[in-house]
């Protein structure tokens, strides 16, 4: 039976809890708890100031890990919430996988089974990735779409599945959630380590109120944030590319638009060689 180990970042803002986030997290509890094939522990990673909170809301689950992150930015390092897997003890090393989702993203009853039984269609060691749709009128309730349901295709990847012994190799250094390029990064790490990668696309599995191309990250405030985040990304694709040439394996590999990063990537530092070639500074 395979276990799993679900990595979520949840906050407060101005001392409350977002109705859309407490709903979306209270459908992960569910799901985990309605598994029938499959052992689920949820890391909850929250900020220091937010423990408390969470502590007494989930005090009587014991499936819910709550640790603290160590750097409580506004927008969380990727690798700080993922850290908390480090903190459990390893079981079997062939049914331990990890999931990793947005705080916002919003599962059935039926998903750790899903994910269950696609893991038995990929090769040993494989992962899965599912592109959510957004929900942007109408609702699902107990897994019954209402009438006036609408959904919208979103291009952004957000729940990723991996062998608990694959995530030892990733490297995501210090990327934030909430911008991009988060979900290419997560891709591009899960398809140049893991032996396969399955992209599922299906309405029903993951969704997400509200349409994801009216987040705030599109406005042009955001873009330096993107730009230093991006930034980020590469230098965390550096240390990958050298573990895998170090290892004998291949080189960066993705999945649709995740290849668009490896291509900025490498433009990136083609320009930053020339750049250190000719004497220019960066």
């Amino acid at each position: 039976m395979r276990k799993f180990y679900v990595a979520v970042n949840h906050f407060l803002r101005g001392g409350k809890w977002d109705s859309d986030l407490e709903e979306a997290f209270g459908l992960l509890i569910s799901a985990s708890e309605r598994s029938q094939n499959c052992d689920v522990e949820i890391l909850l990673a929250v900020s220091k100031d937010d423990l408390a909170f969470f502590s007494k809301k989930f005090q009587k689950h014991p499936n819910i890990t709550i640790s603290t992150l160590k750097h409580p930015d506004q927008k969380p390092q990727l690798a700080d919430i993922l850290s908390c897997i480090d903190k459990i003890e390893r079981v079997d090393a062939g049914t331990d996988y990890c999931v990793y989702l947005n705080s916002d993203i919003c599962v059935p009853d039926f998903f750790f089974d899903f994910v269950d039984l696609n893991l038995n269609l990929v090769p040993n060691g494989g992962g899965l990735i599912i592109n959510r749709k957004d929900v942007i009128s109408g609702a699902i309730h107990d897994m019954k779409p209402s009438d006036d349901l609408r959904l919208l295709v979103h291009f952004g990847l957000d729940c990723f599945i991996f062998p608990r012994s694959g995530y030892e190799k990733f490297s995501f250094g210090s990327v934030s959630i909430g911008l991009p390029p988060i979900g290419m990064l997560f891709t591009v790490n899960m398809c140049s380590t893991l032996p396969s990668v399955k992209l599922i696309h299906n309405p029903m599995v993951t969704w997400h109120y509200g349409d994801g191309q009216q987040s705030d990250w599109h406005r042009e405030e955001f873009r330096p944030q993107i730009k230093k985040n991006r930034l980020a990304a590469f230098d965390a694709l550096d240390v990958l590319l050298k573990s895998l040439k170090e290892k004998g394996g291949g080189g960066l590999e993705g999945i649709g638009v995740s290849s668009r990063l490896i291509l900025k990537y490498k433009k990136n530092r083609r320009n930053r060689n020339k750049q250190k070639s000719s004497g220019v500074g960066l």
